[in-house]
């Protein structure tokens, strides 16, 4: 195991897991994908004899089988790990150690990749990342930290043209100290459309988003929600409340005028929030590669990508959080709404709905934001 330099969100070094502490737990609701050599070393393990019941009740054969996703390890009844005890914590882990671990389970949230250049960032749907986030007082930014990880890290030599600059740019434009998140979400757009031209200006350019239409915007930020609640039982959980409590199917301008005071309390309630969600977005940002996420979408479509993902967090919390909420369930919905955005199809899906909603050009995506 060599260490090397990584480029790293200044939080990173800062970050430890909860444990049993951790409320939205990784341990919880997912299965977890297991290779080969890990398989074989699960079904070999010394251990006890609860810990072996666990192991074996869980392991499943993959249905596409190869090297690296041979298995998976399957939730039990209630969406527990078979091995997590009562306490919260692994069994596998306090009993036979950290490297028993499958690497997914050793490594979440945190993500290496060598595109481009060596960089590691961690994952919105973890509590704790939300946590450290929401607790920052200004823009996010980045570093060099030397990193090991015990399994090969592939370097990809095929990147597209202008990689590093065009996601460089980006987030330059997301972490701008003046102006708002909106107006930073559309400029990013607008850098776009002149990056899929190969013109890049020197500077990053803040544009002011100024044609925004509200019924438009609530009705496709309510049908993104409906459908992706329709899709995804935990998401329903959050977006269930939010499009009840935002008169979803009721007459758009009541909804409108219920939307807006509800944004005024949830404002003064955690009046940091546009700093927020600027720094969640920029990290998500460089955890997907933004514009390039490997979901095969345009500039076009990764920035409406962008704008649905802005446009639900927000209805989610404006639709849930009001003035007695706490800090508390600010973190445990953005988690949440984090497992659906960063480990699902969502970009794709986003991008497509709103294009099936008359977003078209990264112009009238201004209506919406």
């Amino acid at each position: 195991m060599q260490s090397q330099k990584f480029i790293v969100p200044d939080y990173y070094d800062d970050f430890k897991c909860k444990g049993g502490e951790c409320r939205n737990s990784c341990c919880t609701g997912w299965g977890i994908a297991v290779s080969l050599k890990e398989y074989f070393k699960l079904l070999g393990l010394e251990c006890s004899e609860i810990l072996r019941r666990e192991i074996d009740g869980g392991l499943r054969l993959a249905e596409e089988r190869n090297e690296e996703h041979y298995a998976m390890i399957t939730p039990r009844f209630d969406g527990n790990c078979p091995m997590r005890m009562k306490n919260g914590y692994c069994r596998l882990q306090s009993e036979c150690g950290e490297k028993a671990l499958p690497m997914i389970c050793r490594y979440y949230p945190r993500s290496p990749r060598l595109t481009g250049n060596a960089e590691c960032c961690c994952s919105n749907s973890c509590e704790k990342v939300i946590e450290m986030l929401i607790e920052k007082k200004n823009i996010i930014t980045f570093k060099e930290s030397f990193l090991s990880f015990e399994f090969p890290l592939y370097d990809i030599k095929n990147i597209p043209e202008f990689y590093n600059e065009t996601r460089k740019r980006c987030i330059e434009i997301m972490s701008l100290d003046y102006g708002n998140a909106v107006d930073k979400i559309y400029s990013v757009g607008e850098f776009l459309k002149k990056a899929e031209e190969h013109t890049f200006s020197p500077t990053a350019a803040l544009f002011h988003c100024e044609k925004t239409d509200e019924e438009k915007r609530l009705i496709i930020s309510a049908r993104l929600v409906k459908w992706f609640s329709d899709e995804n039982e935990s998401f329903a959980l959050y977006g269930t409340t939010a499009l009840n409590n935002i008169n979803y199917g009721g007459d758009i301008k009541e909804s409108v005028k219920i939307y807006n005071r509800r944004k005024t309390s949830v404002v003064n309630r955690f009046k940091d929030i546009d700093l927020n969600l600027s720094n969640i977005i920029i990290n998500n940002m460089f955890y997907e590669k933004f514009p390039f996420t490997d979901k095969g979408e345009s500039f076009k479509g990764e920035f409406f990508a962008l704008c649905a993902m802005y446009m639900t967090l927000k209805y989610l919390i404006i639709g849930c959080l009001n003035e007695n909420s706490d800090k508390t369930a600010f973190v445990d919905l953005l988690a949440s709404a984090f497992r659906l955005i960063e480990h699902t199809s969502f970009y794709r899906n986003a991008a497509i709905l709103l294009n099936e909603n008359g977003i078209t050009s990264i112009e009238n995506a201004e209506e919406i934001l």
